[in-house]
């Protein structure tokens, strides 16, 4: 009896406190509730803040080595030309030199049969004055 009672008692107490109330076990467990699913949810937005500013983070280091890539293409290219280029020179001046020595032996060989010719004059007519 004397739990019923007490039972009773407390019930009646409860049921005459407003459902909000300070002092209702529920709210507090509610009230409580709700502030972990708020700090939480304030948690969340907060990393996803940083997750999407280190991401544009990323796309802009991203997009600053394309442009260096793109840099270094273009010295690439111009170094490719120029080594093209070069070797375009170097073919034309071996064609020059190979012309300048053919030149050079030709004019040799004329140069020996032009002296051994007259050597050989000199030598006829020497005998041929004794």
């Amino acid at each position: 009896n004397k739990k019923q009672s007490y039972h009773k008692l407390v019930s009646t107490e409860t049921e005459n406190e407003p459902k909000n109330s300070i002092n209702n076990p529920s709210y507090i467990q509610q009230e409580i509730l709700q502030e972990e699913v708020n700090i939480r949810l304030r948690r969340q937005d907060s990393t996803q803040r940083e997750i999407s500013q280190q991401i544009s983070e990323i796309g802009n280091l991203m997009e600053e080595i394309g442009i260096h890539v793109s840099l270094q293409e273009e010295s690439f290219k111009r170094i490719d030309d120029l080594m093209k280029q070069s070797d375009k020179f170097l073919d034309s001046s071996l064609f020059i030199l190979k012309k300048g020595i053919e030149g050079v032996t030709s004019t040799r060989k004329s140069l020996i049969k032009f002296f051994m010719f007259w050597i050989i004059l000199a030598i006829i007519f020497w005998m041929f004055r004794r």
